[in-house]
């Protein structure tokens, strides 16, 4: 999941598991880089 976050630049991705009665889900978001903005880019 993080390399596919890396490589289309997206901070935050939902992964979802369906194989029990009951739906469990993880957040995972991209480790920032240090030259990153703090702030999004809501041009984008």
């Amino acid at each position: 999941m993080l390399g596919y976050l890396n490589i289309t630049g997206l901070d935050l991705a939902l992964l979802l598991n369906f194989k029990n009665a009951r739906l469990e889900w993880k957040r995972v978001l991209r480790p920032r880089e240090a030259g990153e903005h703090d702030t999004p880019d809501l041009h984008a």
